[in-house]
């Protein structure tokens, strides 16, 4: 598994794939080539790594040589997905509430483009989806949530893993992550492939107050309460596997940190966080 993400937030930057005669080279930042050999493992054991090209430069310089075609479009790839995804470390607001228990956490991408001054493509999706309940758009976040979900760090060679989401009241009639949880699952298992995903149903036997005006504190201390005794689940795990959770948007991180220590509590090994959209901000309302 990769080392821990350099900043609170990360996008690929500052990389560089091109052709040179008789080989390619691949320059990546250290903590994005961690990723590419373990994600990449096959393409990864056919390159050498070389010196950089400059003493000042920190990236991990790699050689592929031709002809290797396929192994170039698979780099291309995961250049192309890391400088969208958000990959989403501890943020200072809450490492007071929170230390390990979310073992990776992953956006598909920003919710917004300042360059472009508007939404990004998911971005736009995300709201289409939660507030229109407009099919298309939930179509194409799961789509896109499967791919990440299948490049998780919770390991290669895993077999089967659960996916879940943070849990609503029971009675709420159209609740997004819900919606997407079960479908990457069944995307991911009608791929045919080794991984197979089981939906790991939760739900709050009491409505949930609204959280949205609460500083950070305050919405910890309340979600603390929740799980502690109003949680009910699908059934009671008695060997689990790794989950994956679903949410729609990530802000301070504090709902979907608190979810994964509640699933820690009960005897889970690894949460990863899986979101459709990284807010902008790191803080909630203080």
């Amino acid at each position: 598994m990769p080392s821990n993400p350099p900043s609170s937030r990360n996008t690929l930057q500052g990389e560089s794939f091109e052709e040179n005669g008789t080989e390619y080279i691949l320059s990546l930042p250290p903590y994005y080539a961690e990723i590419f050999q373990e994600l990449e493992s096959e393409v990864f054991a056919k390159m050498v790594e070389v010196p950089p090209r400059s003493f000042m430069q920190t990236n991990k310089v790699y050689q592929l040589a031709k002809p290797a075609t396929q192994e170039a479009k698979r780099i291309e790839r995961f250049i192309k997905i890391h400088k969208r995804v958000v990959i989403i470390k501890i943020n200072r607001n809450i490492t007071e509430h929170f230390s390990n228990e979310l073992d990776s956490c992953t956006a598909i991408e920003y919710i917004f483009d300042f360059e472009k001054n508007d939404k990004t493509h998911y971005g736009k999706m995300f709201n289409k989806a939660k507030y229109n309940r407009h099919e298309p758009s939930i179509r194409g976040l799961i789509s896109a949530l499967s791919i990440i979900a299948k490049q998780l760090p919770y390991g290669q060679h895993l077999t089967g893993i659960f996916i879940s989401y943070v849990p609503p009241y029971s009675g709420k009639p159209y609740y997004l992550p819900k919606i997407l949880a079960h479908g990457v699952a069944a995307e991911i298992n009608s791929a045919g492939g080794k991984l197979k995903c089981h939906v790991l149903d939760t739900w709050l036997n009491v409505e949930k107050p609204e959280f949205k005006s609460l500083p950070i504190a305050e919405k910890y201390a309340k979600w603390e309460e929740l799980l502690a005794g109003q949680v009910g689940r699908q059934t009671d795990q008695k060997h689990w596997m790794p989950v994956i959770v679903i949410e729609d948007n990530y802000q301070s991180g504090t709902t979907l940190w608190s979810y994964a220590k509640y699933l820690k509590s009960l005897g889970c090994p690894e949460v990863h966080g899986l979101c459709c959209v990284k807010l902008m901000r790191d803080t909630d309302n203080q």
